[in-house]
């Protein structure tokens, strides 16, 4: 309630398109996700990206926020509105921030994480791969990245499945509340193996 308080204050002093705005709406929506409300999450995140275009146009901030709506596109399993969101994503950063930026990190993991739901094996391993050694010490992505890459060593029998996702959830529980989603998500997956299930899908 007191964020929505101040979402209405700053709407009313700085007008419909301005980037604080955008910024406002995109925390809004990452708030939103880490308490399970998607479907709030999702209109935050699509309100502040309409908020950014308009005032920026091909900008940074387009680009990230591209990225929050596509990873919770993924987590809901719309998975090709994902992919197509992360390139989209990919392509603005391109042009707008350095190379080693952690928004490209972050669409490149993205991309992974919609192509690896599209059943894209290859492509998956491609995003992931270039992603994971550029996750820097932040917990949350290299956490997220981490349990997209045991998901696809799962799917391909290639490497150790169970360590990378252990060494996920402890980067995601290292990294607090803004995680929780991811969280839950991986621990759901991991309550799918068993003894008579090796590689949980």
């Amino acid at each position: 309630q007191q964020f929505h308080r101040a979402l209405v204050i700053r709407r009313a002093a700085l007008g419909d398109d301005h980037p604080m705005l955008g910024r406002s709406l995109n925390s809004l929506g990452t708030l939103y996700e880490a308490t399970g409300d998607l479907a709030a999450a999702e209109q935050a995140y699509r309100d502040g990206l309409a908020v950014f275009e308009r005032a920026l146009g091909e900008h940074g901030l387009v680009g990230a926020n591209l990225v929050n709506l596509a990873n919770l596109l993924e987590r809901t399993g719309r998975a090709d509105e994902a992919a197509t969101l992360a390139t989209r994503a990919l392509e603005i950063l391109d042009r707008t921030v350095a190379i080693d930026h952690p928004w490209i990190v972050n669409a490149e993991a993205a991309l992974g994480r919609a192509e690896l739901r599209r059943g894209h094996l290859d492509a998956a391993g491609r995003w992931l791969d270039r992603a994971a050694p550029r996750c820097g010490d932040d917990p949350a992505l290299c956490g997220t990245i981490t349990a997209a890459r045991a998901r696809l060593s799962a799917r391909t029998g290639v490497g150790d499945w169970a360590a990378l996702a252990r060494t996920a959830r402890a980067a995601l529980l290292r990294a607090g509340p803004l995680a929780a989603g991811d969280l839950h998500d991986l621990d759901a997956w991991l309550a799918t193996a068993s003894p008579s299930r090796s590689r949980p899908g």
